[in-house]
C-alpha cells in the first residue's frame, strides 16, 4: 500500500472490557471502506494499529485490513481482562479514490448551508468473538 507524501492521519480507538466472560474466544475485527452514500471520502483507509497501548505499530497487510486473536482463560494465570485498539487511518491518494487531499478536506468541512447534507468520512468496522475451547488443566502430578 502506498501513501504518497500525505503525513497527517487519524485515529479511533476500540475498547472490549471481558472481566465478566469466564470462557477463552477467537476475536475479529475488520475495517473497511464504506460504501454508504453518506460517506465523503471513498479513499479512507486503515494503515496501522496499536494494541493495549504496548507502542509496537502493527501494519496491515496490502491486502486485508483485519485484526485477530484469542483470548485464552486460562485459570493458572492473571487473566487478560480488557483489550484495546487504536486504529490509524489516513487518505490513499494513490487509490481509486477520486479525490486528492485538498478534495478529501473539503468533502468533510460542514457546510452553512441547511440544505446541504452532511458530509462525514466513513469505514465500515466489523466486530465478531467465537467462543474456543478454554486449554486443558495441568494433570495433578500426584503424591
Amino acid at each position: 500500500m502506498a501513501f504518497g507524501r500525505q503525513l497527517l492521519f487519524g485515529y479511533f480507538e476500540l475498547n472490549f472490557d471481558f472481566s465478566e466472560v469466564d470462557v477463552s474466544f477467537h476475536y475479529e475485527i475488520t475495517i473497511s471502506v464504506s460504501d454508504d452514500p453518506k460517506s465523503a471520502v471513498p479513499d479512507l483507509v486503515a494503515f496501522k494499529y496499536i494494541i493495549d497501548n504496548d507502542g509496537i505499530d502493527l501494519l496491515f497487510e496490502n491486502d486485508s485490513q483485519t485484526i485477530s486473536g484469542d483470548i485464552i482463560l486460562d485459570k493458572s494465570e492473571t487473566p487478560v481482562t480488557v483489550r484495546s485498539f487504536k486504529i490509524y487511518v489516513m487518505w490513499d491518494d494513490e487509490s481509486l479514490g477520486t479525490l486528492d487531499n485538498a478534495g478529501d478536506t473539503a468533502t468533510t468541512i460542514p457546510s452553512i448551508d441547511p440544505q446541504d447534507p452532511e458530509k462525514l468520512a466513513l469505514l465500515n468496522v466489523k466486530v465478531s468473538f467465537v467462543q474456543i475451547p478454554n486449554p486443558l488443566p495441568d494433570p495433578d502430578p500426584g503424591p
